[in-house]
Protein backbone atom coordinates (compact mmCIF):
# COMPACT_ATOMS: atom_id res chain seq x y z
CA UNK A 1 0.00 0.00 0.00
CA UNK A 2 1.46 3.34 -1.09
CA UNK A 3 0.99 6.58 0.39
CA UNK A 4 0.64 9.04 -2.05
CA UNK A 5 -0.81 12.77 -2.44
CA UNK A 6 -4.03 13.97 -4.24
CA UNK A 7 -2.47 15.71 -6.44
CA UNK A 8 -0.22 13.02 -7.84
CA UNK A 9 -3.03 10.97 -8.65
CA UNK A 10 -5.79 13.31 -10.20
CA UNK A 11 -6.29 17.25 -10.65
CA UNK A 12 -8.63 19.62 -9.45
CA UNK A 13 -10.46 22.12 -11.21
CA UNK A 14 -12.08 24.89 -9.89
CA UNK A 15 -15.33 26.75 -11.04
CA UNK A 16 -15.78 30.82 -10.77
CA UNK A 17 -18.52 32.87 -9.56
CA UNK A 18 -21.21 34.41 -12.03
CA UNK A 19 -23.06 37.23 -11.41
CA UNK A 20 -26.67 37.72 -11.40
CA UNK A 21 -27.34 39.27 -14.06
CA UNK A 22 -25.28 36.75 -16.22
CA UNK A 23 -28.73 35.10 -16.23
CA UNK A 24 -32.61 35.71 -17.58
CA UNK A 25 -35.65 33.69 -17.83
CA UNK A 26 -34.66 32.89 -21.40
CA UNK A 27 -32.18 30.54 -23.17
CA UNK A 28 -31.23 27.09 -22.80
CA UNK A 29 -31.55 25.79 -19.07
CA UNK A 30 -28.25 24.82 -17.22
CA UNK A 31 -27.60 23.69 -13.44
CA UNK A 32 -25.40 25.88 -11.21
CA UNK A 33 -23.67 23.69 -8.85
CA UNK A 34 -22.91 25.49 -5.72
CA UNK A 35 -22.04 22.50 -3.16
CA UNK A 36 -23.02 18.68 -2.72
CA UNK A 37 -26.29 19.30 -1.04
CA UNK A 38 -27.40 21.05 -4.41
CA UNK A 39 -31.45 21.51 -4.98
CA UNK A 40 -30.88 24.30 -7.33
CA UNK A 41 -33.48 24.71 -10.08
CA UNK A 42 -31.64 25.35 -13.75
CA UNK A 43 -31.31 28.46 -13.95
CA UNK A 44 -31.22 30.02 -17.68
CA UNK A 45 -28.13 31.06 -19.30
CA UNK A 46 -28.75 33.84 -21.70
CA UNK A 47 -25.66 36.63 -21.39
CA UNK A 48 -22.54 34.01 -22.74
CA UNK A 49 -21.46 30.68 -23.51
CA UNK A 50 -20.42 28.95 -20.46
CA UNK A 51 -16.71 27.86 -21.20
CA UNK A 52 -16.39 24.44 -21.31
CA UNK A 53 -13.95 23.76 -18.65
CA UNK A 54 -16.85 25.04 -16.22
CA UNK A 55 -19.01 21.88 -17.33
CA UNK A 56 -20.03 19.37 -15.14
CA UNK A 57 -22.03 15.86 -17.09
CA UNK A 58 -23.61 12.97 -15.02
CA UNK A 59 -20.59 10.71 -13.26
CA UNK A 60 -18.33 13.46 -12.91
CA UNK A 61 -16.35 13.34 -9.27
CA UNK A 62 -16.85 17.02 -7.65
CA UNK A 63 -15.41 17.96 -4.23
CA UNK A 64 -17.39 20.74 -2.06
CA UNK A 65 -14.46 22.63 -0.39
CA UNK A 66 -16.61 25.86 1.04
CA UNK A 67 -19.34 26.17 3.44
CA UNK A 68 -20.54 24.42 7.07
CA UNK A 69 -18.65 21.56 8.21
CA UNK A 70 -20.22 18.56 8.44
CA UNK A 71 -22.80 19.83 5.89
CA UNK A 72 -21.33 21.52 2.75
CA UNK A 73 -17.64 19.76 2.63
CA UNK A 74 -17.50 16.52 0.68
CA UNK A 75 -16.65 14.27 -2.46
CA UNK A 76 -20.03 13.44 -4.47
CA UNK A 77 -20.88 11.76 -7.93
CA UNK A 78 -22.53 14.29 -9.97
CA UNK A 79 -26.05 12.73 -11.44
CA UNK A 80 -28.20 15.29 -12.89
CA UNK A 81 -26.86 15.96 -16.47
CA UNK A 82 -25.02 18.74 -17.71
CA UNK A 83 -24.52 21.38 -15.10
CA UNK A 84 -21.20 23.79 -14.66
CA UNK A 85 -18.95 24.84 -11.27
CA UNK A 86 -19.73 27.20 -9.20
CA UNK A 87 -16.44 29.04 -7.45
CA UNK A 88 -16.86 26.25 -4.27
CA UNK A 89 -16.77 22.72 -6.42
CA UNK A 90 -13.82 21.11 -8.04
CA UNK A 91 -13.98 18.64 -10.14
CA UNK A 92 -11.70 15.69 -9.81
CA UNK A 93 -10.34 14.19 -12.44
CA UNK A 94 -8.33 11.28 -11.84
CA UNK A 95 -5.75 9.12 -13.26
CA UNK A 96 -7.74 5.86 -14.23
CA UNK A 97 -4.17 3.82 -14.11
CA UNK A 98 -3.96 4.94 -10.41
CA UNK A 99 -6.91 5.06 -8.92
CA UNK A 100 -10.24 4.05 -8.73
CA UNK A 101 -13.15 7.04 -8.71
CA UNK A 102 -15.54 5.53 -6.56
CA UNK A 103 -12.51 4.24 -3.86
CA UNK A 104 -11.87 8.08 -3.87
CA UNK A 105 -14.72 9.11 -2.93
CA UNK A 106 -15.10 6.85 -0.21
CA UNK A 107 -11.26 8.07 0.68
CA UNK A 108 -11.80 11.65 0.70
CA UNK A 109 -14.96 11.70 2.69
CA UNK A 110 -12.84 9.31 5.18
CA UNK A 111 -10.51 12.39 5.27
CA UNK A 112 -13.47 14.87 6.39
CA UNK A 113 -12.15 15.56 9.50
CA UNK A 114 -8.37 16.14 8.70
CA UNK A 115 -9.92 18.44 5.28
CA UNK A 116 -11.72 20.38 7.87
CA UNK A 117 -8.49 21.04 10.33
CA UNK A 118 -6.91 22.15 7.60
CA UNK A 119 -9.48 24.78 6.20
CA UNK A 120 -9.74 28.81 7.37
CA UNK A 121 -12.40 30.99 7.74
CA UNK A 122 -14.80 32.29 10.06
CA UNK A 123 -16.30 30.76 12.67
CA UNK A 124 -18.88 28.17 11.12
CA UNK A 125 -17.79 29.25 7.23
CA UNK A 126 -14.78 27.38 6.30
CA UNK A 127 -12.52 27.29 3.02
CA UNK A 128 -9.76 24.73 1.65
CA UNK A 129 -7.46 25.79 -0.95
CA UNK A 130 -6.44 24.02 -3.76
CA UNK A 131 -2.90 23.53 -2.60
CA UNK A 132 -3.77 22.51 1.13
CA UNK A 133 -6.27 19.81 -1.59
CA UNK A 134 -3.75 18.65 -3.77
CA UNK A 135 -1.23 18.21 -0.82
CA UNK A 136 -3.29 15.54 0.93
CA UNK A 137 -1.86 12.55 1.43
CA UNK A 138 -3.70 9.14 1.20
CA UNK A 139 -2.90 5.60 1.41
CA UNK A 140 -3.42 4.03 -1.93
CA UNK A 141 -3.75 0.10 -2.22
CA UNK A 142 -3.62 -1.61 -5.80
CA UNK A 143 -6.33 -1.18 -7.54
CA UNK A 144 -8.20 -4.29 -7.66
CA UNK A 145 -8.19 -4.24 -3.63
CA UNK A 146 -9.50 -0.64 -3.99
CA UNK A 147 -12.46 -1.93 -6.26
CA UNK A 148 -13.03 -4.11 -3.53
CA UNK A 149 -13.47 -1.80 -0.59
CA UNK A 150 -15.38 1.10 -3.00
CA UNK A 151 -18.08 -2.16 -3.79
CA UNK A 152 -18.75 -2.50 0.08
CA UNK A 153 -19.17 0.41 0.56
CA UNK A 154 -21.04 0.71 -2.65
CA UNK A 155 -23.50 -1.67 -1.05
CA UNK A 156 -23.86 -0.59 2.55
CA UNK A 157 -24.51 2.83 1.38
CA UNK A 158 -27.76 1.51 -1.05
CA UNK A 159 -28.72 0.30 2.58
CA UNK A 160 -28.67 3.79 4.07
CA UNK A 161 -30.08 5.20 0.77
CA UNK A 162 -33.01 2.70 0.85
CA UNK A 163 -33.92 3.70 4.85
CA UNK A 164 -33.89 7.81 3.18
CA UNK A 165 -36.30 7.07 0.34
CA UNK A 166 -38.54 5.12 3.25
CA UNK A 167 -38.04 8.60 5.80
CA UNK A 168 -39.00 10.49 2.54
CA UNK A 169 -42.28 8.19 1.69
CA UNK A 170 -43.74 8.99 5.64
CA UNK A 171 -43.70 12.69 4.22
CA UNK A 172 -45.23 11.86 0.55
CA UNK A 173 -47.52 9.92 2.99
CA UNK A 174 -48.88 12.79 4.90
CA UNK A 175 -49.21 14.95 2.35
CA UNK A 176 -51.54 12.71 0.30
CA UNK A 177 -53.80 12.43 3.78
CA UNK A 178 -53.45 16.41 3.70
CA UNK A 179 -54.57 16.70 0.21
CA UNK A 180 -57.57 14.09 0.69
CA UNK A 181 -58.81 15.90 3.70
CA UNK A 182 -58.11 19.70 2.54
CA UNK A 183 -57.53 19.62 -0.99
CA UNK A 184 -54.77 22.37 -2.40
CA UNK A 185 -54.83 24.25 1.15
CA UNK A 186 -57.81 26.70 -1.01
CA UNK A 187 -60.95 24.81 -0.08
CA UNK A 188 -63.46 27.25 -0.25
CA UNK A 189 -65.77 25.63 2.38
CA UNK A 190 -63.29 26.60 5.36
CA UNK A 191 -62.75 30.52 5.76
CA UNK A 192 -59.72 32.29 4.90
CA UNK A 193 -58.28 33.93 7.49
CA UNK A 194 -54.62 35.77 7.91
CA UNK A 195 -51.89 33.83 9.09
CA UNK A 196 -51.45 35.99 12.47
CA UNK A 197 -55.14 34.89 12.98
CA UNK A 198 -54.26 31.27 13.18
CA UNK A 199 -50.86 31.14 14.95
CA UNK A 200 -48.26 33.20 16.56
CA UNK A 201 -45.01 33.55 15.02
CA UNK A 202 -41.54 35.19 16.07
CA UNK A 203 -38.14 35.59 13.99
CA UNK A 204 -34.94 34.86 16.05
CA UNK A 205 -33.08 37.96 16.71
CA UNK A 206 -29.24 38.62 14.76
CA UNK A 207 -26.74 37.97 17.54
CA UNK A 208 -23.55 38.89 16.13
CA UNK A 209 -20.65 36.89 15.12
CA UNK A 210 -18.36 38.81 18.13
CA UNK A 211 -21.84 37.60 20.85
CA UNK A 212 -20.95 33.90 19.61
CA UNK A 213 -19.44 31.32 22.40
CA UNK A 214 -18.36 27.60 22.70
CA UNK A 215 -20.36 26.58 25.10
CA UNK A 216 -23.67 28.50 27.20
CA UNK A 217 -27.12 28.12 25.19
CA UNK A 218 -26.86 27.03 21.88
CA UNK A 219 -28.02 28.73 18.95
CA UNK A 220 -30.46 27.50 16.96
CA UNK A 221 -29.56 28.10 13.14
CA UNK A 222 -30.92 27.28 9.53
CA UNK A 223 -28.27 24.23 9.27
CA UNK A 224 -29.69 22.50 12.13
CA UNK A 225 -33.66 22.32 10.51
CA UNK A 226 -32.93 19.07 8.54
CA UNK A 227 -34.43 18.71 5.21
CA UNK A 228 -35.85 15.15 7.02
CA UNK A 229 -37.95 17.26 9.18
CA UNK A 230 -35.51 16.71 12.16
CA UNK A 231 -33.53 19.12 14.58
CA UNK A 232 -29.81 18.64 14.42
CA UNK A 233 -27.84 20.51 16.49
CA UNK A 234 -24.28 18.90 16.40
CA UNK A 235 -24.09 20.72 12.89
CA UNK A 236 -23.21 24.27 14.15
CA UNK A 237 -21.23 24.86 17.40
CA UNK A 238 -22.65 28.58 18.05
CA UNK A 239 -23.69 29.14 21.39
CA UNK A 240 -24.61 32.85 23.36
CA UNK A 241 -23.55 32.91 27.18
CA UNK A 242 -26.11 32.04 29.55
CA UNK A 243 -25.97 35.10 30.84
CA UNK A 244 -27.45 37.04 27.51
CA UNK A 245 -29.62 34.00 26.64
CA UNK A 246 -31.34 34.34 29.88
CA UNK A 247 -31.70 38.15 29.93
CA UNK A 248 -32.02 39.90 26.64
CA UNK A 249 -32.71 37.56 24.94
CA UNK A 250 -35.25 35.29 27.42
CA UNK A 251 -38.28 35.52 25.40
CA UNK A 252 -36.21 33.75 22.08
CA UNK A 253 -35.54 30.62 24.04
CA UNK A 254 -37.75 28.19 22.65
CA UNK A 255 -40.28 25.56 24.61
CA UNK A 256 -40.61 21.78 23.43
CA UNK A 257 -43.26 21.47 20.76
CA UNK A 258 -42.69 24.80 19.07
CA UNK A 259 -42.59 24.59 15.53
CA UNK A 260 -39.53 25.62 13.71
CA UNK A 261 -38.64 26.90 10.07
CA UNK A 262 -35.82 27.68 8.07
CA UNK A 263 -36.29 31.48 6.33
CA UNK A 264 -33.52 31.84 4.73
CA UNK A 265 -30.99 29.70 2.30
CA UNK A 266 -34.44 28.16 1.48
CA UNK A 267 -34.37 26.52 -2.31
CA UNK A 268 -36.67 25.91 -5.26
CA UNK A 269 -38.27 22.74 -6.01
CA UNK A 270 -38.77 20.99 -9.33
CA UNK A 271 -42.20 22.83 -9.29
CA UNK A 272 -40.79 26.41 -9.10
CA UNK A 273 -41.80 27.10 -5.70
CA UNK A 274 -40.24 27.80 -2.60
CA UNK A 275 -40.05 24.51 -0.40
CA UNK A 276 -38.85 25.56 3.44
CA UNK A 277 -37.49 22.88 5.96
CA UNK A 278 -39.45 22.59 8.96
CA UNK A 279 -39.60 20.46 12.53
CA UNK A 280 -40.68 20.05 16.29
CA UNK A 281 -38.50 21.14 19.22
CA UNK A 282 -38.38 18.41 21.10
CA UNK A 283 -37.35 18.19 25.48
CA UNK A 284 -33.90 16.81 24.09
CA UNK A 285 -33.02 19.79 22.18
CA UNK A 286 -33.81 22.22 24.97
CA UNK A 287 -32.09 24.71 26.46
CA UNK A 288 -32.46 26.41 22.73
CA UNK A 289 -31.99 29.64 21.61
CA UNK A 290 -33.72 31.20 18.57
CA UNK A 291 -31.12 33.33 15.86
CA UNK A 292 -31.17 35.04 12.77
CA UNK A 293 -33.51 33.32 9.35
CA UNK A 294 -35.11 30.55 12.04
CA UNK A 295 -39.20 31.26 12.56
CA UNK A 296 -40.94 29.16 15.54
CA UNK A 297 -44.57 29.04 16.02
CA UNK A 298 -47.04 28.21 18.52
CA UNK A 299 -50.67 27.38 17.73
CA UNK A 300 -53.27 29.37 19.18
CA UNK A 301 -55.80 28.49 22.03
CA UNK A 302 -59.17 27.26 20.51
CA UNK A 303 -58.08 28.11 16.36
CA UNK A 304 -55.29 25.70 15.93
CA UNK A 305 -52.90 22.72 15.66
CA UNK A 306 -49.41 22.50 14.84
CA UNK A 307 -49.29 19.51 12.83
CA UNK A 308 -52.05 20.76 10.48
CA UNK A 309 -50.26 24.05 10.14
CA UNK A 310 -46.75 22.18 9.29
CA UNK A 311 -48.40 20.22 6.60
CA UNK A 312 -49.95 23.27 5.39
CA UNK A 313 -46.43 24.92 5.26
CA UNK A 314 -45.31 21.62 2.86
CA UNK A 315 -48.23 22.48 0.95
CA UNK A 316 -48.75 24.21 -2.18
CA UNK A 317 -50.82 26.56 -0.81
CA UNK A 318 -48.32 28.01 1.55
CA UNK A 319 -45.55 27.06 -0.69
CA UNK A 320 -47.55 29.16 -3.57
CA UNK A 321 -47.97 32.42 -1.70
CA UNK A 322 -44.52 32.61 -0.15
CA UNK A 323 -42.73 32.36 -3.54
CA UNK A 324 -44.87 35.33 -4.66
CA UNK A 325 -43.03 37.36 -1.78
CA UNK A 326 -39.95 36.07 -1.53
CA UNK A 327 -36.93 38.34 -1.77
CA UNK A 328 -33.42 38.01 -2.72
CA UNK A 329 -31.52 36.86 -5.47
CA UNK A 330 -28.10 34.70 -4.51
CA UNK A 331 -30.16 33.39 -1.67
CA UNK A 332 -34.02 33.42 -0.77
CA UNK A 333 -35.22 34.94 2.19
CA UNK A 334 -38.86 35.54 3.52
CA UNK A 335 -39.83 37.22 7.39
CA UNK A 336 -42.38 38.08 9.66
CA UNK A 337 -43.82 40.71 7.22
CA UNK A 338 -44.16 38.00 4.78
CA UNK A 339 -46.17 35.71 6.88
CA UNK A 340 -48.67 38.19 7.98
CA UNK A 341 -49.57 38.47 4.12
CA UNK A 342 -50.27 35.33 4.36
CA UNK A 343 -54.13 33.53 4.01
CA UNK A 344 -54.68 30.43 5.35
CA UNK A 345 -57.69 28.10 4.75
CA UNK A 346 -58.41 26.72 8.59
CA UNK A 347 -61.14 24.17 9.53
CA UNK A 348 -62.53 23.54 12.35
CA UNK A 349 -60.10 22.96 15.13
CA UNK A 350 -61.76 19.01 15.99
CA UNK A 351 -61.19 18.33 11.89
CA UNK A 352 -57.59 19.90 12.76
CA UNK A 353 -57.06 17.87 15.65
CA UNK A 354 -58.14 14.87 14.05
CA UNK A 355 -55.49 15.05 10.73
CA UNK A 356 -53.06 15.97 13.88
CA UNK A 357 -53.36 12.45 15.48
CA UNK A 358 -52.62 10.85 11.89
CA UNK A 359 -49.78 12.98 11.24
CA UNK A 360 -48.69 12.39 15.43
CA UNK A 361 -48.99 8.86 13.95
CA UNK A 362 -46.62 8.89 10.47
CA UNK A 363 -43.99 11.31 12.95
CA UNK A 364 -44.01 8.27 15.14
CA UNK A 365 -43.47 5.72 12.42
CA UNK A 366 -40.89 8.20 10.78
CA UNK A 367 -38.86 8.79 13.86
CA UNK A 368 -38.46 5.35 14.48
CA UNK A 369 -36.87 5.49 10.75
CA UNK A 370 -34.61 8.05 11.36
CA UNK A 371 -33.48 6.21 14.47
CA UNK A 372 -32.75 3.35 12.47
CA UNK A 373 -30.95 5.23 9.86
CA UNK A 374 -28.29 6.99 12.64
CA UNK A 375 -27.78 3.13 13.18
CA UNK A 376 -26.76 2.28 9.80
CA UNK A 377 -25.02 5.92 9.43
CA UNK A 378 -23.02 4.74 12.48
CA UNK A 379 -22.30 1.20 11.49
CA UNK A 380 -21.43 2.72 7.53
CA UNK A 381 -19.09 5.35 9.28
CA UNK A 382 -17.62 1.97 11.45
CA UNK A 383 -17.18 0.26 8.16
CA UNK A 384 -15.65 2.68 6.22
CA UNK A 385 -12.76 3.61 9.17
CA UNK A 386 -12.07 0.11 9.06
CA UNK A 387 -11.54 -0.37 5.52
CA UNK A 388 -9.18 2.38 5.32
CA UNK A 389 -7.26 1.97 8.81
CA UNK A 390 -6.45 -1.61 7.17
CA UNK A 391 -8.05 -3.29 10.29
CA UNK A 392 -7.65 -7.12 9.70
CA UNK A 393 -11.86 -7.03 10.53
CA UNK A 394 -11.56 -4.70 6.94
CA UNK A 395 -9.43 -7.79 5.45
CA UNK A 396 -12.02 -10.39 6.12
CA UNK A 397 -15.19 -8.20 4.81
Amino acid sequence: MSLVQLGEICSLRNGRAFKPEEWSEHGTPIIRIQNLNDESKPFNYCAFDVPKHFWVESGDLLFSWSGTPGTSFGAFFWNRGRGFLNQHIFRVDVRETAVDRGFLRYALNSKLDEIISQSHGGVGLKHITKGKLEGLKLRLPPLPEQRRIAAILDKAEALRAKRREAIAKCDQLLQSVFFDIFGNGTDCQFPRVPLEEACWFQEGPGVRKWQFRDRGIKLLNVGNIEKDGSINLSKTDRHVSVDEAQGRYKHFLVDEGDLVIASSGVSFDTDGLLRTRGAFIERTHLPLCMNTSTIRFKAVAGKSNLYFLKAWIDNHDFRTQITRLVTGSAQQNFGPSHLKRLLISLPPLDVQKSFGRRAEAVADMKLALQRSQMGFDLAFASLQHALFSGDEVAKKC
